[in-house]
């Protein structure tokens, strides 16, 4: 690479033949009511067909509710979070709280097996905070996958909403 050229300067420039041309808002610019009301992520179908799927937001600092109710939860713990003294577990705790109020907004086809210790449960769980506790709890992998994705810009991009549409 040249000295003093960012990887992106290099990718814009070879595309200036005949290629799209790319721009700061076709990198960035998102869907701001998607990011407010949520997109669905969806899962491999349950054992029955019916397929899991959470309407998440956007954890972005454009967010109101997401930033007043991440200060909000972690305004008591302010100075052990700037001297890095803060109890991880009572940490993640937190940001799962943070997540579940302000950025999982619903939820569809999650199995009341998938949140209880009985695997022969039958029939599917309602949205809850609680319920949703118990799953994050017992599947740490699957929020950690959903509060990735609240994350990523792509996730919310028009272009990226019309394609999940099937556009």
């Amino acid at each position: 690479m040249k000295a003093g050229l960012a990887p992106g300067f290099l990718l814009n420039s070879a595309k200036k033949n005949g290629a799209k041309r790319m721009s700061l808002n076709n990198q960035f610019k998102t869907n701001k009511t998607a990011e407010i009301e949520g997109v669905w992520v969806e899962y491999a179908p349950n054992n029955d067909g019916t397929v899991p799927a959470f309407k998440i937001a956007r954890a972005s600092k454009t967010n109101k509710k997401y930033q007043k109710t991440l200060n909000k939860k972690i305004k008591p713990y302010s100075k052990a979070l700037e001297l890095g003294t803060m109890d991880e577990k009572l940490a993640q705790k937190l940001y799962t709280e943070v997540f579940i109020d302000s950025l999982l907004i619903d939820w569809r086809n999650v199995k009341v097996s998938d949140i209880s210790d009985d695997e022969q449960a039958e029939g599917f769980a309602d949205f809850t905070q609680s319920n949703a506790i118990e799953l994050f709890d017992k599947l740490p992998d699957l929020y950690d996958d959903l509060e990735a994705n609240s994350k990523k810009l792509s996730m919310f991009r028009d272009d990226e909403l019309e394609d999940d549409l099937g556009n």
